[in-house]
């Protein structure tokens, strides 16, 4: 997730360590899309477009 740096690797395995933040971070980005964009285009100083495109990138990836 662009927004959010797991420190994993310390914990786990690199690729485990990985694998494991992208799966968390999937799942949140799935269980918070409204509430974490809202705060997202509360709290950043980008403008919206920015946020939009970088939400609709989350989107797609999520999905391949």
């Amino acid at each position: 997730m662009y927004w959010v740096d797991v420190p994993c690797d310390d914990c786990y395995g690199k690729a485990e360590g990985r694998a494991l933040a992208a799966r968390a971070a999937t799942a949140i980005f799935r269980l918070n899309y409204v509430s974490v964009y809202a705060w997202l285009r509360a709290r950043s100083r980008l403008p919206r477009t920015i946020i939009d495109e970088l939400c609709r990138r989350q989107q797609k990836q999520q999905w391949r």
